[in-house]
């Protein structure tokens, strides 16, 4: 059996890998690649030479060091994303502002101070299209010419949906560290939300993961704190004025009614405004009783770091 490493785990034999259902991609770890000096639109490979870019290559690296440079090819078009050493950080300028935020279906976003980050739905927007395209699919010949062309169209599709849904997500999540110094989020069982086949394609057009991805990094980035509270804490169910809590609560319920109190308040606020009140505990547990995954540190801030940047090749695209 061949081994990981010498004395590492067994790892079977090598498995083929099929160029129509994995992802063209290699990477450069050594030798002359990067960026070029007084070219800011060019990278350069070893024994290709220079490819354009279209995006500023020197304004992306601001002089950053280039230790790996990763070419993929996704819905025909090509990508360099290049990981860079950086001592430079982009520290945001402090607004002694706290918030919870509330993710959601309806509104992608509710914050505690009553900010809404309305949810495009990309998915459900272009599904009419996609499902055409996939059934004109289905109906060529497998290996054929016509069919190859039909994959490569129902594939830039879904890139288009996928690129849509990062972008909205990177505004909004950037948006928020320049607001608001800490941010309190849930530790969302994400596998667990999608085994509701009902609302499983709504939570995956979401991006949950995503969301919690780009906060824990650009709070890193700016020096802004992130608190994730516990998985299990009642934010729904809760009253925010008087702390009464719900036995139950249908997702169909889009306004809170407390019954000890008589507050009205619409239900993505009121969890929003208990999340933040939640993170002022002293720490957020799961549900297991451990501690959740922590978030990255703003004393990253103080040392080198690698980020990756993303930049579009000029060459492969298809018409």
């Amino acid at each position: 059996m061949f081994q990981g490493r010498k004395s590492g785990r067994e790892v079977g034999y090598p498995r083929f890998k099929s160029k129509n259902r994995c992802r063209p991609a290699f990477a450069y770890t050594t030798g002359s690649f990067g960026a070029i000096e007084d070219d800011p639109y060019g990278l350069k490979f070893p024994k290709i030479g220079r490819i354009h870019t279209f995006e500023n290559v020197h304004h992306r690296l601001k002089g950053a060091k280039v230790i790996r440079m990763t070419i993929t090819e996704e819905g025909g078009r090509w990508y360099a994303s290049l990981t860079a050493e950086a001592d430079f950080f982009k520290l945001a300028k402090e607004t002694g502002q706290k918030v919870g935020v509330d993710l959601g279906i309806r509104q992608l976003a509710v914050l505690s101070d009553g900010t809404v980050y309305e949810n495009p739905k990309h998915l459900a927007r272009s599904e009419r299209k996609l499902k055409r395209e996939q059934k004109s699919l289905s109906r060529k010949q497998r290996g054929s010419n016509r069919y190859d062309r039909q994959r490569r169209k129902v594939n830039r599709l879904h890139a288009r949906i996928r690129h849509q849904r990062e972008d909205r997500i990177h505004k909004m999540t950037t948006d928020m560290t320049e607001k608001y110094d800490e941010i309190v989020i849930e530790d969302l069982y994400v596998k667990g939300m999608v085994r509701n086949h009902r609302l499983a394609k709504a939570i995956s057009d979401a991006g949950f993961g995503k969301i919690r991805q780009q906060l824990e990094y650009k709070c890193a980035q700016r020096g802004k704190k992130l608190t994730v509270i516990k998985r299990f804490e009642p934010t729904s169910k809760k009253c925010s004025h008087c702390g009464h809590v719900k036995t139950k609560l249908a997702l169909s319920e889009r306004t809170y009614i407390c019954e000890a109190c008589g507050m009205v308040m619409d239900r993505d606020l009121n969890a929003a405004i208990n999340i933040l009140a939640a993170g002022s505990a002293s720490e957020a547990e799961n549900g297991r009783g451990e501690d959740v995954r922590p978030s990255l540190s703003a004393d990253l801030c103080e040392a080198s770091t690698r980020q990756s940047l993303e930049l579009s090749l000029a060459t492969g695209h298809e018409n």
